[in-house]
């Protein structure tokens, strides 16, 4: 196979493989009773808690940005912040994990 040959191969195994390995992996779970909402996540991502919708991300080591209503915070676990008129505690982070409750 010569050089030329090789050229568009190579470049379609680069583009697989950013696919499955270049892209970042998001899951998330919410558990909810009538006052607030456990929302488990992995990667950076856009969540919606009941009708709230609320941006995470970038995710550090140990903080995470949070947005809501055109409100953000950095916060780490522990911390808690009013987003759009919603209060959001950041229970555990551990990049890329993140566990919050919404109130």
């Amino acid at each position: 196979m010569t050089a030329r040959a090789r050229a568009p191969l190579a470049a379609a195994a680069l583009a697989v493989a950013t696919i499955l390995f270049g892209t970042a992996c998001t899951t998330s779970s919410q558990v909810c009773d009538l006052t607030s909402c456990k929302v488990n996540l992995t990667g950076e991502q856009r969540v919606k808690v009941r009708r709230i919708l609320l941006h995470v991300g970038p995710i550090e080591p140990n903080t995470v940005t949070v947005a809501s209503g055109g409100d953000a915070a950095r916060l780490s676990a522990g911390q808690a912040a009013v987003l759009g008129g919603t209060r959001v505690k950041v229970v555990s982070v551990n990049a890329p994990h993140v566990s919050l409750v919404v109130e």
